[in-house]
């Protein structure tokens, strides 16, 4: 009876702990979400504000596009013919990253913000835990932390790039489906609908290949770092069982003396009577 009513004391504080960090939850969620929201926003406004002034800059006063003079006689060259196109710009296609990137890039830095947070901390609280049973464990814990990252960070030198090749080509392939779209006409009395289309193939089959690159070199930094990270935490733990394992043996080794000695001194007894 007494056991069964700890059992339960000790679920009630569980449910009760529970129901008291809900409302602390919903605040943490909602204050990350109010932060994403307005950290997007600025860096959103800042850069649609470039975007609209490099857009202009080909287009006359008040507005309205001046296409070149043509002085040749010959027909006047169509607007949409010498329009500089948004893959001029080294293929980074603004007007295609502008939402995606900026949402992308806050999400990730604020994960990777709040992680660090988080990693900090156990750190911190790990070490002094094992400060006070081992300094010398404590040391190698922080040297091991230390190795991991700097390898972590040397075999995913390549992400950035492998990253920024497939959203250039992700780019690249939105833009021309939505070009496709809005000159489906002149794509149509020109007869240009198996060119248009083998260049679509071309650009999705850029796309998924730096994707599966990407992805590729991705599980392979993931493994490592999973492998790393287990054989490093299981270090300690093979540390203290290793400093345990001597007292105990010495322990057992003694008293098996003794517990033959008795059996001696039983047997002799026993002979006696």
């Amino acid at each position: 009876g007494t056991d069964r009513r700890l059992v339960l004391m000790g679920l009630g504080r569980y449910v009760a702990m529970l129901l008291l960090l809900s409302p602390v939850n919903k605040l943490y969620w909602r204050l990350t979400r109010s932060l994403r929201q307005a950290w997007s926003r600025q860096l959103t406004s800042h850069f649609l504000s470039t975007f609209v002034e490099a857009q202009c800059l080909s287009y006359g006063t008040g507005g309205a596009w001046a296409p070149p003079d043509n002085d040749g006689g010959s027909e006047p060259a169509s607007p949409m013919a010498t329009k500089p196109a948004p893959s001029d710009a080294g293929g980074r296609l603004p007007d295609q990253r502008i939402s995606h990137d900026v949402g992308t890039f806050v999400g990730l830095s604020l994960f990777l913000s709040l992680d660090l947070l988080e990693a900090s901390i156990n750190t911190w609280f790990n070490i002094r835990a094992l400060r006070q049973i081992s300094p010398a464990l404590s040391k190698g814990v922080v040297l091991g932390a230390l190795a991991g990252t700097a390898s972590t960070r040397w075999l995913g030198r390549r992400m950035p790039a492998l990253y920024e090749a497939e959203r250039h080509a992700d780019g690249d392939f939105v833009y021309s489906l939505t070009r496709l779209r809005e000159h489906a006409e002149s794509v149509a009395f020109y007869g240009g609908q198996r060119l248009e289309l083998k260049q679509l193939r071309e650009k999705l089959e850029r796309r998924l290949c730096t994707e599966w690159v990407r992805f590729a070199w991705k599980d392979f930094v993931q493994l490592f770092s999973q492998a790393y990270r287990q054989v490093v935490g299981l270090a300690p733990v093979y540390l203290l069982v290793g400093r345990m394992i001597p007292p105990v043996a010495a322990s057992a080794a003694a008293a098996a003396p003794r517990s033959r000695s008795q059996g001696h001194g039983h047997g002799h007894g026993h002979g006696g009577s």
